[in-house]
């Protein structure tokens, strides 16, 4: 996970990790503006957050 924040800070982005109403949410944003959110799986923080963060870098990178 951390390889994966760190190219996502290389290249611009901003990475924020926060919960609304008990779900875990990453977003990423570039220039301030929103790029990508993901609401993860009660629970599954752990075990989802490095596919998650590996997906955005491939959308958000190409």
């Amino acid at each position: 996970m951390r390889k994966i924040l760190e190219r996502l800070l290389e290249k611009g982005f901003k990475v924020t990790f926060s919960e609304e109403a008990g779900i875990p949410v990453i977003c990423i944003y570039k220039n301030e503006e929103l790029t990508y959110t993901c609401k993860l799986g009660i629970g599954r923080f752990k075990e989802d957050v490095e596919d998650t963060l590996n997906a955005a870098l491939m959308e958000l990178c190409k």
